[in-house]
């Protein structure tokens, strides 16, 4: 009888903590926490061995937490994982299961059309999820070409690459708005029992001229009414018309170029990669600019919480399939 052949591979793993600006950080084979990289090319070590204090400090560096990507590598197949932060230990993929629970139930249930709203909800936020990882490692790129070039800091730089940040921005503002419109599908069809709603801008002035008594009503009219402080909703949607109808991300940016602005952190000196864009588009497209990726990833985190409260209160039952032994057989 032949010995069975024993096969050996290896895994390559990588964590790291995407940071505003494009810098990165990580844990360093001593466990100390490493944020890279600097002007002089190296890495700064700070004695932080607990994850709970990461967040303390890039929160004194003057710095954000993006994401976390995990890349891992086998038998030279690549993939990446991408995770992202909310409030009250949460992810991003804490809301996409709470979805892929609600599609699930309705499948169980031989609601097809329900199902399919719903897996069009997931599709639409795993991908803008993954839209803001783009982003944040195309600002991972820049920070690196600055560095190579040698520019100044507070001076403008551009390249070549400079395109495929634009071209990701873009597709982060379409993504998101395909959420929006899946949201208000689901609104439409199975809270308020419209089946010819299938956009916000349409649910958005139905639930004005008509107001239903269900909370999910007034979240939508406070969010998608420019009038009102807290209309992110109506400034996303405004982001994305300008950018499909009237003029590319790089003609309403602050500048038509990047600049890295300096950070000092202990010993060494970092570039914190910033492109500015109008932070209320819908007041003025020409003052009070902020970073595109911090301002994006705020969005997004408000278009997760929508998504959480919408099906939470939309009274459907969110449940993962759980495969038992008789699934096996």
């Amino acid at each position: 009888m032949k010995q069975p052949k024993i096969t050996r591979s290896t895994i390559i793993i990588s964590n790291t903590l995407h940071l505003s600006g494009g810098l990165r950080a990580g844990t360093h084979q001593s466990n100390q926490l490493m944020i890279y990289p600097s002007i002089k090319k190296k890495i700064l070590l700070l004695s932080i061995s607990d994850t709970r204090g990461y967040f303390t400090q890039f929160q004194k560096m003057g710095l954000d937490l993006m994401g976390h990507e995990e890349e891992w590598e086998k038998d030279g197949i690549f993939h990446s994982s991408w995770h992202l932060f909310l409030k009250g230990n949460k992810t991003g993929d804490d809301i996409t299961n709470l979805w892929s629970g609600i599609a699930h139930t309705f499948h169980k249930n031989g609601e097809k059309a329900a199902n399919d709203i719903a897996h069009d909800i997931v599709f639409s936020l795993r991908t803008s999820l993954l839209r803001l990882r783009d982003i944040s490692r195309e600002y991972g790129h820049q920070n690196e070409i600055a560095i190579s070039m040698g520019v100044q800091a507070g001076l403008g730089f551009s390249n070549v690459r400079i395109f495929d940040l634009y071209m990701a921005l873009h597709s982060f503002l379409v993504e998101m708005c395909a959420a929006r419109d899946y949201l208000a599908k689901f609104i439409s069809h199975q809270i308020f029992s419209d089946t010819k709603t299938d956009n916000m801008s349409e649910l958005y002035k139905k639930l004005k001229n008509k107001p239903e008594s269900h909370p999910v009503c007034q979240l939508v009219l406070n969010i998608c009414d420019q009038d009102k402080p807290d209309a992110w909703m109506a400034r996303l949607s405004r982001y994305r018309n300008i950018i499909a109808h009237r003029a590319p991300i790089s003609r309403i940016s602050e500048k038509r170029f990047l600049t890295p602005n300096l950070l000092v952190a202990g010993s060494e000196n970092f570039f914190t990669i910033y492109l500015g864009v109008p932070s209320d588009p819908i007041v003025s497209m020409d003052t009070n600019y902020v970073d595109a990726l911090s301002h994006f990833k705020n969005l997004l985190i408000l278009m997760l919480e929508f998504a959480e409260m919408v099906g939470k209160l939309s009274g459907c039952v969110s449940e993962l399939p759980h495969i038992t032994e008789n699934d096996m057989i």
